[in-house]
């Protein structure tokens, strides 16, 4: 604190964060009736992306916006094994908040889908 007193660097010692909405996130509070919310490969996000997802994910509030109780949040991530992305590990906070589905491709099952 005193090196920063000595420079002339005044208030906290890390800026206050805010998290506001986005206009295709925004979307998602003005919903009224059912919808997923995907928050597509989660685990590449930047690790300060994550605490507004908790408070959607444990409050449904953002930016002083509540999300209706029909919207369904969902999280994508890739496999840490999968050598073919770099992710971030996903912490014990986010293993504790949701349900891991491992979905393995398979091309016949697709192709009865499409």
């Amino acid at each position: 604190m005193t090196a920063r007193s000595s420079l002339g660097i005044q208030g906290a010692m890390r800026p206050q964060i805010e998290f506001v909405l986005i206009d295709k996130l925004a979307r998602a509070f003005e919903t009224e009736g059912p919808g997923i919310l995907d928050f597509e490969e989660l685990n590449r996000a930047h690790p300060d992306t994550h605490q507004p997802i908790f408070q959607l994910i444990g409050d449904r509030v953002m930016d002083g916006r509540v999300m209706g109780m029909q919207l369904r949040i969902i999280g994508s991530i890739n496999l840490e094994d999968d050598s073919n992305y770099i992710v971030n590990a996903m912490d014990m906070a986010f293993s504790r908040r949701g349900l891991c589905i491992s979905v393995k491709p398979n091309a016949q099952s697709w192709l009865e889908y499409a």
